[in-house]
Parts: structure tokens; sequence; C-alpha cells
């Protein structure tokens, strides 16, 4: 915290994407499938965002962790 000014992430999943339940499609019991829910996944679904999953699932492999602790710990890791 600097000059007393905090943040608070407000998706640091990316809508559940950074959790890797989207490798692989849409789950049907996923907010992605829920049509109120859906327009707020659907821009973290595109080949971008599949290759940062990529990225992410290959250091949690490498580190034999979820793909959910390396996202998390990259946002708490981030200045400011």
């Amino acid at each position: 915290m600097d000059l007393g000014i905090g943040l608070l992430p407000s998706s640091p999943l990316g809508r559940g994407v950074l959790t890797g339940k989207y490798r692989s499609g849409t789950p049907t019991d996923s907010r992605g499938a829920s049509e109120t829910m859906a327009p707020f996944v659907e821009p973290y679904l595109d080949e971008a965002a599949s290759r940062i999953v990529d990225a992410v699932a290959t250091a949690a492999d490498g580190l034999a962790t979820t793909l959910l602790h390396v996202a998390l710990a990259w946002v708490r890791d981030r200045p400011g």
C-alpha cells in the first residue's frame, strides 16, 4: 500500500477462466453457461485468454499446484 491507497481486484480469476474450467468448453453448470452471466464471461474466452490460461497451466504443473493458486499468487504479488 503506497500513499495509503489500497486496491481490491474485482475479478482476479477472469470470471473463473483462470481456474481452467473453460479449457474444454463451457461447463453447463458454470456462469459462462448462464444466460445472464454469459456476456460477462464471453470476453475472457478468446484466443489470447486461451494462451494465458495455457501459460498459467504450465506454471501450475511445474509448481505442482493449481491454476487457481498461480493466478491468485500473481495478483497478490503485483506491485500497487
